[in-house]
């Protein structure tokens, strides 16, 4: 017989038999996970804002810096809108604020709800001191119109518009209007709108206080 296993090996190859080899399969690379900065998970998890500059324009949005980061915003959480190249450029030296919407995987931001948050913030202030603000006819309905007031809508109700001898074929979309904040929850976002008696000269409001656009 085959005094080694070698030789017995050979006159099987000689014979055609082949033999099974295990295959090496090459290890993918792990991809690397993306290591997010404290300060957004933080912000993320207590619900704050913070500040970015927009870097440019990549698929499906925008690139922001924050953190020494960069994240993405989409273009649908871009307030009011989707920006234009001229609006682009003049905002890249800007600090704006955006809220943190998710920290999965990738790091998304919107500039839409944190601009919700500023003109809520503005809002009160107007409230507390009974300033007179222009806002824009955004939608009608039957019981009232929805005027944006800078990022935020409030409600003209129906009975204050005819108050003042109006109706509301009068405030078509697009119209700048004149208007006072009558209250605001915080809390909900609503806010009640009136149209306004000059507080300095007392003068009432009049059609010529509707601006077309």
């Amino acid at each position: 017989m085959y005094k080694t296993a070698s030789r017995f090996l050979q006159y099987l190859a000689y014979k055609g038999a082949t033999f099974w080899q295990p295959k090496h399969k090459r290890k993918k690379p792990k991809p690397q996970r993306n290591i997010i900065p404290k300060k957004i998970i933080t912000a993320y998890r207590k619900k704050k804002y913070v500040k970015g500059k927009i870097i440019g324009q990549i698929k499906g949005g925008y690139s922001i810096h924050i953190s020494s980061s960069k994240v993405f915003c989409p273009f649908s959480e871009m307030y009011p809108k989707g920006i234009t190249k001229s609006d682009l450029s003049n905002l890249q030296n800007k600090e704006l604020e955006f809220k943190i919407i998710q920290v999965y995987t990738n790091v998304v931001v919107s500039r839409k709800q944190a601009a919700k948050m500023e003109a809520l913030r503005n809002a009160r202030m107007a409230f507390k001191k009974r300033v007179i603000l222009s806002g824009v006819v955004k939608e009608i309905k039957e019981y009232g119109v929805f005027i944006d007031i800078g990022g935020t809508d409030g409600l003209l109700r129906i009975n204050e518009i005819k108050k003042k001898g109006l109706s509301s074929s009068d405030l078509i979309k697009g119209k700048i209007i004149k208007i006072v904040i009558t209250d605001l929850d915080i809390n909900t976002s609503r806010i009640s709108l009136s149209l306004p008696v000059d507080l300095q000269t007392d003068h009432p409001f009049t059609k010529s206080d509707l601006v077309g656009i």
